[in-house]
């Protein structure tokens, strides 16, 4: 195992979806997602992909029965807002509607920047309880580290004050969110690292569900048979967004795998502490459909990967990418790509693979309406707000705070031109 001077690092890229399965599953117990297990990782250096396999206390760093503890309450918490689905979606749509109607009478826009990139952030920052102060750091700090961008190291830091500060905030006022519901299933051993480790890791997620939005925007705009299909109403949005899964995976790349022994795959001798890469986009090319409109339905990729790890997120990023392109095109039903197909700007595809940028021109229309109404109503996906024994707030004021929180929040959204540059770009 070989590691450069300069931070370059060397892994096992596993390509075959079967062993790419074995992996994920893990039955044998062979393999640890402990970055602490990484015998060979780089001392000196910079590589910016280093700071997404720092060792963190989130569920993704942990194994066996601690990971299953850390994981517990963000199930139980997912599966709670899967059970108040209409809630979900009723939010998520009215901030699809307002993102929409921001840039709608311009009859042209930036749809990765405004659109496919900002939906998935803003909707995890309302379930996590991060309000407008903090928006314009999370917003570039995520695009830079999951892009593994020059600036990661700053970025990691950045990320890392905004929910440690979030978290914080919220052992002395929890509310109706994710993270004081974390904090709740800590107990009396309340773990502010852990929680904020957590919350810094869902957070980075949403990444990828924008990738995947726009990658299938990018299909259809590029497939004219694809958007005859769409329009006949013979498929949907969301049967072409499955269909994405395996035409243009979002998440391109694994990286959290170390080998826990010596052992023999794939035909290869790996060593204990060994680096694993699981190229899932290569992986799913072993069981992809030769006919790309026979993937409608087909769901035997690893895009969720597969075992305990598997993302516990799943029904929430279908909601998001679902309904912002059905929004999308109900709103826009003329969208287009502005520039040809092989001048899109590419992101970095090391661990997440998406256009950079779409530039995109429609028919402007005038009649939406950001509304003046307060942020759209928050999903009380929680059975009730974490009690405190400190909380001395009268009764009601949880409702008036929450409403000022998203006040701010829906300010944010209203007041940002779409044609601001995010910082770090």
């Amino acid at each position: 195992m070989k590691v450069d001077k300069d931070g370059t690092f060397w892994g096992w890229m596993v390509l075959d979806p079967d062993l790419a399965r074995d992996v994920l599953q893990n039955r044998n117990e062979w393999w640890s997602n402990d970055p602490k297990v990484w015998k060979h990782r780089p001392t000196q250096g910079n590589h910016p992909l280093l700071r997404l396999l720092d060792p963190r206390g989130h569920m993704q760093c942990q194994d066996g029965a601690e990971h299953a503890r850390r994981r517990r309450p963000v199930v139980e918490a997912f599966a709670d807002l899967e059970q108040h689905s209409l809630q979900t979606r009723t939010f998520i749509t009215e901030l699809a509607d307002r993102l929409i109607a921001g840039f709608a009478h311009q009859g042209a826009v930036d749809i990765e920047q405004d659109f496919a990139h900002r939906l998935p952030l803003l909707v995890m920052m309302g379930l996590l309880g991060i309000d407008s102060r903090y928006a314009d750091q999370v917003e570039a700090s995520v695009h830079e580290l999951i892009r593994v961008g020059p600036h990661a190291d700053d970025a990691s830091r950045r990320m890392d004050d905004v929910h440690r500060q979030v978290v914080t905030e919220k052992t002395k006022h929890p509310g109706p969110d994710l993270i004081s519901r974390m904090l709740k299933a800590t107990g009396d051993r309340l773990d502010v690292d852990e929680v904020e480790a957590q919350s810094w890791f869902m957070m980075n997620t949403a990444f990828t569900t924008s990738a995947w939005m726009s990658n299938t925007l990018l299909e259809i705009f590029t497939d004219t048979r694809l958007r005859a299909q769409i329009h006949d109403a013979r498929v949907s949005v969301g049967d072409v967004a499955n269909r994405g899964l395996w035409q243009a995976p979002p998440l391109q790349n694994v990286f959290n795998r170390w080998a826990l022994h010596n052992v023999e795959f794939g035909g290869c001798q790996i060593e204990q502490g060994d680096m694993v890469v699981l190229g899932l986009a290569a992986s799913g090319s072993g069981t992809r459909p030769s006919d790309p409109f026979s993937a409608v339905g087909h769901h035997a990729y690893l895009a969720w990967g597969a075992g305990a790890h598997a993302c516990p997120a799943q029904d929430l990023a279908c909601h998001i990418v679902y309904i912002g392109l059905e929004r999308l095109f109900l709103h826009l039903p003329d969208i287009a790509l502005a520039v040809p197909v092989e001048d899109v700007e590419w992101a970095p595809p090391l661990v997440v693979r998406g256009p950079a940028s779409l530039p995109v021109t429609f028919t402007p229309i005038h009649h939406l309406d950001r509304g003046d109404s307060p942020w759209p109503q928050q999903p009380l996906y929680f059975s009730q707000q974490p009690p405190t024994p400190t909380d001395t707030r009268a009764p009601g004021s949880e409702t008036t705070e929450r409403s000022s929180r998203w006040s701010s929040l829906v300010a944010y959204v209203r007041g940002r031109s779409p044609r601001t540059p995010r910082p770090g770009r």
